[in-house]
């Protein structure tokens, strides 16, 4: 039995339940991670990595529109990091809307102008973007 349990913060405790979440996320327990990450929102919803990472889990359940809210929940709670636009633009790309997920790397450039991750994804997108339309006109 953990003695200290009682005197551990809601932050240290939520802490701990993304540290969990994170370890069901690597073995591909996708649900038992959310639950874990929903838990740590419950005791610290300022942290924005708790939504960012429950937004990867819910990307990979093919949950688009619960992975964008989470992913505009990251950017709320912390505009100037960059991963809360990839994990909206992952899940927007994913879920059919291009231009949406255009968008969010664009805004990834505009913060960090040298992240060549985001710059390689939205040409990508540019291309498929543009065979898209070329398929719509045949």
């Amino acid at each position: 039995k953990n003695e200290n349990s009682s005197e551990m913060t809601d932050k240290e405790k939520a802490i701990a339940k993304k540290n969990e979440g994170n370890g069901f996320l690597s073995a591909g327990k996708y649900e038992e991670a959310i639950k874990c990450y929903t838990e740590a929102i419950e005791l610290d919803a300022t942290n924005h990595v708790f939504y960012s990472n429950r937004s990867a889990a819910y990307t990979h359940l093919k949950k688009f529109a619960e992975a964008i809210k989470d992913a505009e929940k990251t950017i709320e709670v912390n505009p100037t990091w960059t991963k809360g636009y990839t994990r909206k633009a992952q899940a927007m790309d994913l879920s059919g809307d291009i231009e949406g997920a255009a968008g969010a790397y664009q805004a990834v450039l505009k913060l960090d102008p040298t992240n060549a991750a985001a710059a390689e994804a939205l040409k990508a997108l540019q291309v498929r973007a543009q065979q898209q339309s070329f398929a719509q006109l045949g």
